[in-house]
């Protein structure tokens, strides 16, 4: 424009300042704002609504909030939430309530997007529940017109589901539909969902019926259609499903298969999909796919079978990763391998630059205890770099290995000390496993 002698407006000015924000191009955003200060757009509400919104994107929170207490006047529901939302995507909840408080004292109406942004973006991740269960039924009786909008209620059923509250979820589903507003995909995802986590079989399959119903169920519903039966224990009903996904199914959809028949310890067909997906061009195994697989021979001591595996998955591009080699370490632990569990638990950071978590050090203390290297495994237990109340399993596992070798009760006492002023709450637990012994 400016090579052809045309001068933007403040509509231009704002268009452009939204691409910025898109793309995250703040150098070119700040030389826009440049240019506006000196236009006669400096004062267009519209483009300073642009600037707040170009700024907490970018998350340049102080010159957003400058921007917008520069607006002397015309500050609207647009401007307002552009501020509130950036405070709330990154990281600030509490400055999102301020703006939204101030919001409601200077006369400004809150609309839909206002609390369907600071409710997806700041409570439902911080767990302020309360606040966003106010929002809401402010909502409702302020009237806000769009009140009836998808987007607001899936937020409320994000943040109950994010935060482990299935039942709550379930009952605002009710609600949803006795206040007539229209499922999506992520309603009947977010349901499914809490199906799961309560092993709600039944309520699971009235879902997965009405969504088919009203043509919701794409293939994310779908795939959570499979983890939420695989869940309640009905791989029939999930291998169904996922049978007449043909032309649908991602990598999600065959992971949530063989994690289903792994976890059900049906290790056959697991591998019989796991195979099937080698040969379908448009599914690529991923880590979850091959550690799926890996676990479900680690959990028999197949190490034999689990060496395969982990060799194939290094050919052919898939790094292993933590998961991997907790797997390889429990396949190891079953079948006695202890020398195999070193020379693994050493190559992890060697080779790999995987740092052992709480997890490795476990299953080769196991090992150790089990073997009667019983100093060797109290030294690691002792020297592990993790809290010390993170230590339980691996103190348990010691006690453990100290039984089944007949350890002296002096030594016993020793360990049984150790473990139970490091584990905290954990330590009556230790103390009942001790007493046992």
């Amino acid at each position: 424009m400016p090579l052809l002698g045309t001068r933007p407006d403040g509509f231009v000015y704002a268009s452009v300042l939204s691409a910025c924000s898109s793309v995250g191009d703040l150098e070119q955003g700040i030389s826009i704002h440049d240019e506006v200060r000196a236009s006669q757009f400096l004062d267009d509400p519209i483009v300073q609504t642009a600037l707040v919104d170009f700024y907490a994107k970018c998350g340049r929170l102080e010159e957003a909030g400058m921007v917008f207490e520069a607006m002397s006047r015309d500050r609207d529901a647009f401007s307002w939430t552009a501020l509130a939302s950036g405070y709330a995507q990154h990281g600030q909840p509490g400055r999102a309530i301020q703006i939204f408080h101030r919001m409601d004292l200077e006369g400004v109406g809150p609309d839909a997007f206002t609390f369907s942004s600071i409710l997806g973006a700041s409570y439902a991740q911080n767990g302020h529940m309360v606040e966003a269960m106010e929002m809401f039924h402010r909502m409702v009786l302020e009237g806000v017109r769009p009140l009836r909008d998808t987007v607001t209620w899936n937020a409320m059923l994000g943040a109950y589901v994010q935060l482990g509250h299935s039942r709550a979820t379930i009952g605002f589903y009710y609600r949803m539909n006795l206040e007539g507003i229209l499922a999506d995909s992520f309603t009947f995802s977010s349901i499914l969902g809490a199906c799961s986590d309560l092993r709600d079989l039944e309520l699971g399959k009235r879902v997965h019926e009405r969504a088919v119903s009203i043509g919701q169920a794409n293939v994310v519903v779908k795939n959570t259609l499979l983890r939420m039966y695989a869940r309640c224990a009905r791989l029939d009903y999930a291998r169904r499903v996922f049978e007449e996904m043909v032309g649908a199914r991602d990598s999600g959809s065959w992971n949530s298969m063989i994690s289903g028949y792994v976890q059900a310890g049906r290790p056959q067909e697991a591998l019989e999909l796991f195979h099937r997906m080698d040969s379908c061009k448009s599914s690529r195994k991923d880590p979850v796919s091959w550690n799926a697989m890996i676990a479900a021979y680690a959990q028999h001591g197949d190490m034999a079978e689990v060496t395969d595996l982990y060799r194939r998955m290094n050919l052919e591009g898939c790094l292993s990763g933590t998961v991997t080699f907790v797997s390889i370490l429990i396949g190891c632990s079953r079948a006695g391998l202890l020398e195999e569990s070193i020379y693994q638990f050493g190559s992890m950071s060697s080779d790999h630059w995987i740092p052992p978590v709480v997890e490795h050090f476990v299953c080769v203390v196991d090992l150790l205890g089990r073997a009667g290297r019983l100093d060797e495994a109290e030294e690691l237990v002792e020297t592990m770099p993790v809290e010390s109340r993170l230590k339980f399993g691996a103190w348990k596992s010691l006690l453990a290995g100290c039984n089944i070798h007949r350890t002296s009760e002096e030594a016993l006492r020793r360990i049984e000390s150790r473990s139970r002023a490091s584990c905290g709450n954990e330590r009556l637990v230790l103390g009942t496993l001790w007493r046992s012994l």
